[in-house]
């Protein structure tokens, strides 16, 4: 997905009725995957855009489908939460969204001890990689 055809498509939710007979549509909208198998949520952890995640995670959360969204490996088999540790934010505005966006994972269960199969790293390799401290430290607390 690009950005824009993420916040397209996120005009769409925005209008969420829970009576409404569109909800299957509106499900269909979080967990619907592109030809690399990535959902609209590895598109804001790739771009580390903050708003966009929460209000995906918040529409996931209100349809119950936060685990599928969540944890959804692409072809490469890398998670949203992968995506985000992959990435290498420069600026500190940059970092700071990925650790909001990453303890907002966490809480969502997000699995990230996982190897991507295609290069054998996990998210940490990639924290590590980018010398990103904060981050690291916060996955460890979960272990708390």
């Amino acid at each position: 997905y690009s950005t824009a055809i993420s916040k397209t498509l996120i005009k769409q939710l925005q209008n969420y009725d829970p009576f409404n007979k569109l909800q299957s549509t509106q499900i269909f909208i979080l967990t619907a995957t592109n030809d690399e198998l990535r959902n609209v949520l590895h598109q804001a952890c790739q771009d580390g855009d903050t708003d966009l995640f929460n209000f995906l995670i918040d529409k996931s959360i209100s349809f119950n489908v936060q685990s599928a969204t969540v944890n959804q490996r692409d072809f490469m088999g890398q998670t949203p939460l992968y995506l985000l540790c992959e990435k290498g934010f420069r600026m500190k505005n940059e970092k700071r969204s990925r650790k909001e966006i990453l303890k907002r994972l966490i809480q969502e269960k997000a699995e990230w001890t996982f190897v991507c199969p295609s290069i054998s790293y996990t998210p940490l390799h990639w924290l590590g990689y980018w010398n990103d401290i904060s981050s690291i430290h916060l996955l460890f607390e979960t272990f708390d």
